[in-house]
């Protein structure tokens, strides 16, 4: 299936490291290949890469945690983001499943892991884009059971 349109989830609208970068050049990408794409971040100034008319861009203008001030939030938002849940929740029952595809593209810095549900048991098929060193503890886990 070749989809029509990509949800694509992120926590950072700007490159300040290697997976916003592979998620922001995955967007535009996408977009230059003639998919409409939807991209969501938690927080940062949308990068000039996502200036395109098949982009639409959402950030939820939260800082991630490591920069929230109050310490307290960010330790309550990086255990649970309940803004980032619904949002993500409510985006992906607006997308018809037979032509979108949901893809994450990391949530540990700002989405937090309460998004997981939508890219698990959500109406669109997903893809979780994973860094190397996560997927190594992830293969070496499933060697123990």
């Amino acid at each position: 299936m070749r989809p029509e349109a990509v949800l694509l989830v992120g926590d950072f609208a700007n490159i300040n490291g290697g997976q916003a970068k592979v998620a922001i050049e995955t967007t535009h990408l996408l977009a230059e290949a003639g998919i409409a794409v939807h991209f969501f971040a938690a927080t940062g100034a949308p990068d000039k890469l996502l200036d395109h008319p098949r982009i639409t861009v959402e950030i939820l203008c939260h800082a991630d945690i490591l920069s929230e001030p109050n310490r307290a939030r960010a330790m309550l938002r990086g255990l649970w983001n309940g803004a980032a849940a619904r949002w993500l929740h409510d985006q992906a029952n607006r997308f018809d499943p037979a032509t979108t595809v949901l893809h994450c593209h990391g949530y540990a810095k700002a989405l937090s892991p309460s998004i997981g549900p939508a890219l698990t048991d959500g109406p669109l098929p997903s893809v979780y884009t994973m860094p190397r060193k996560m997927a190594l503890a992830f293969f070496l886990a499933s060697c123990l059971r």
